[in-house]
Parts: structure tokens; sequence; C-alpha cells
């Protein structure tokens, strides 16, 4: 199980939606958060390759029912 960078999730590596950013390997909770992921990946990761972590996510859609994923 891995974090999805985009919401902080567990994902499972077998089935999760993946990418490859800076030769690292990134897997997702669902299609969505991986195509805001190619948008601007940026936003969800550092130089350093570490996670922003979800509260920033989360605080930038909180006009949203359900916060990212509802």
């Amino acid at each position: 199980m891995v974090k999805c960078p985009v919401c902080g999730m567990m994902v499972d590596e077998a089935t999760a939606p993946s990418m490859e950013h800076k030769e690292k390997k990134y897997f997702f909770m669902n299609e969505t958060h991986k195509k805001m992921f190619e948008q601007d990946p940026d936003r969800y990761v550092r130089d350093d390759e570490s996670m922003h972590g979800p509260t920033m996510f989360l605080n930038n859609q909180s006009d949203r029912k359900g916060g990212c994923c509802g």
C-alpha cells in the first residue's frame, strides 16, 4: 500500500492508476487524481520528491461537498 499524492489515502499498487514523474512511480486513488497530478505535479511533490500532504489539497477544496473525493 502507498499514499495517493493528491489526497493522502492509501491505495494498492496492484490496482491503482499510476504514472512516472521524474523517474519515480506514483499511484493514485482514481483516474481523476491521476489527471490532477498530471496537470500540475509540482503542486503535490516537492523537488526532493516528498509529498506536500493531503491537507494542502483538502484546504483548497473546502467548497466541495465531501472533500476531494466525495
